[in-house]
Order: structure tokens, then sequence, then C-alpha cells
């Protein structure tokens, strides 16, 4: 007998006992493959409606190093909320990201500052991140390396005019020098010629190597990624301010960069200590943080719509 004349037979069977034997007969048999083709199209709804329903950014900003007495996630989903609110940004388009959880250490290299090293430069090479907020130590560091845009592209020279007394300025002549030096750096690495390194540059690398000079377990190492205790990574700001692997610039240590002494003077930055919504929520509680907008930032506008948010109750 032919399978399908069997398979027809069987169905046969199951109809002349009636609505409660076919539901059997379905449930010992096709349970599994429907159980398969379910799961599927259900994923496969999901996927296309987490799709449709993704939006691209139409504001990102990074927000380093926050000491608010507030949760980090909380003060950026406030700022989200209220910053949207305020703007022009067409919320059924786009979508608001502004990130406070971001902390670095520009001295030492431990997991969680070559991680987020790793994102902002990911993101910065997207083209995702308009803006950040940066104590002084950070901000020179990306300064320094060529990260920001002239502020007279975002908020003209009336702009200028308004904040002429917290413009932060870096010297390009100088960034550009650095930039050669990092080039020429580069050939040598290529060619091998490093003039420094000798025998004893060599041991004591190897000794690095051994572990010769490998600290206790459990003690407060300057890579950062122990605590005191020695109970696994350091997760939190705080933990990381009172073990030393970051170290915030007092406001009362702070100078601005003098721009007369530079010989090619350019507006990157704007020392924000004084806006209202930061002082309400403690951001940067004792430090000074400054605003400064990618030099890649497709969103200037909206850049400078952030920077009047922060202060739109003074």
């Amino acid at each position: 007998m032919a399978v399908s004349d069997d398979i027809r037979k069987q169905h046969e069977k199951v109809r002349k006992k009636g609505f409660k034997a076919g539901v059997k007969y379905f449930w010992d048999y096709y349970k599994i493959p429907t159980a398969v083709v379910l799961f599927v199209v259900i994923l496969v709804v999901s996927l296309v409606r987490d799709m449709l329903n993704s939006k691209p950014y139409g504001f990102y900003c990074t927000m380093f190093n926050v000491q608010s007495s507030l949760e980090s996630g909380n003060i950026g989903e406030r700022m989200e909320e209220e910053f949207t609110e305020y703007s022009s940004l067409d919320e059924t388009k786009y979508t608001c990201y502004i990130d406070t959880t971001a902390m670095l250490n520009v001295t030492g290299y431990d997991e969680i500052t070559v991680a987020t090293r790793q994102k902002i430069a990911a993101i910065t090479a997207t083209a995702e991140l308009d803006s950040l907020i940066a104590d002084p130590t950070v901000f020179e560091m990306y300064s320094m390396a060529g990260y920001f845009m002239d502020l007279a592209d975002v908020i003209g020279q009336d702009g200028l005019e308004k904040y002429k007394d917290q413009i932060y300025y870096v010297d390009q002549a100088a960034i550009d020098k650095a930039q050669e030096d990092v080039y020429d750096v580069a050939a040598e690495e290529s060619e091998g010629r490093y003039e420094w390194y000798d025998d004893d540059a060599a041991a004591d690398s190897q000794d690095g190597a051994n572990g010769d000079d490998a600290e206790p377990a459990g003690e407060d190492n300057t890579d950062g990624t122990e605590n005191s205790d020695g109970q696994g990574p350091i997760k939190s700001m705080q933990q990381l301010m009172e073990g030393g692997q970051i170290v915030l610039t007092a406001r009362d240590e702070f100078e601005l960069p003098d721009p007369s002494l530079m010989e090619k003077p350019v507006p990157v930055g704007i020392v924000i200590t004084d806006a209202q919504y930061l002082e309400e929520t403690g951001a940067y509680s004792g430090t000074v943080p400054i605003y400064g907008v990618l030099a890649n930032c497709s969103r200037p506008a909206m850049a400078n719509e952030f920077l009047e948010f922060l202060y739109k109750d003074n």
C-alpha cells in the first residue's frame, strides 16, 4: 500500500471517531512541527515590528564622569524626556539619547576606560554622537585629539559674545603638531627604529610579563579592575573616585586656556558650571563641566538647542 493511501486511511478513521479524536491525533503527531512554525512566525513578526518601530537618533550627547547623587540612568532619562519636549525634535521620527553612564580615566587603561574609549571612537566614526559634556581632564584629551567643531559654526558670533568669559580655546597649531608627531612615531614603528629601546627596557618588560611587579589580589590596582576588598570589577563612579582611578579637577584649581598665548586659537568648548540644569542635578558638583560639539556633528542646530536647554531657567 502506498504511503499516501495509508495516511488517507488513517485520516478517515480519525474523522469517524469525532472531533476529540481529531484533536488528539493532531496533538500527538503535529505538536512539535506546529510549535516550531509558531515560534518562527512570532520571531519574524517581532523582528519586523522592532525594525519598523526603531527610530534614528535626532540628538545624542554623552556626559562623562557624572557624579550626581541621583542614579545616572534616571538623570539621562529625565533629560531625554525634558529636552525632547523643549526642543524641535520630532519624536515620532527620531529619538533622543543622553548617555550619563560613561566613565573615563585619562591616566589609565582600566577595563571601564578601555570600553568607554572604544565606544566613543565607534559612535564618533559613524557620526552618531553630536556633543559631549566632560570634566576638564577628559575634555582636554578629546580637544587635543581634534574631536571638536569650531563653536562659531554652532552658536555663531553672537553666541561667542554671549559666552565670551566661558569659552574654552585650543591651539590648532599645537593639535597639528601633535598629529604630525604621531605620524612620525608611526613611521618609525613601521621601520623598527626606536632609539629609546634597550636591553634594560626589554628586561623590565620581561619582568613585568613574568609578574614580578604584580600587586597582591584585592589591593588598589592602578588599572582599576578590582575593589579594595577584591570583590571584582569597579562599576560605580563613586568607587572609581574613592580608589583614585578617576581624579576630577576641582573648580578652584581650573583655569581657562588663554587664547592670547596660542598661535591659532579655536573656540571648541563652553564652561557650563552655571547651567541651571546641571546645578539642580548635581551632575558635576565640585568640578567644571565643559560642553563641546563633535567635529563631524550632522545636527549642530540641535546641539545648540541642547546648550540653550541647559540654561533654560537662567
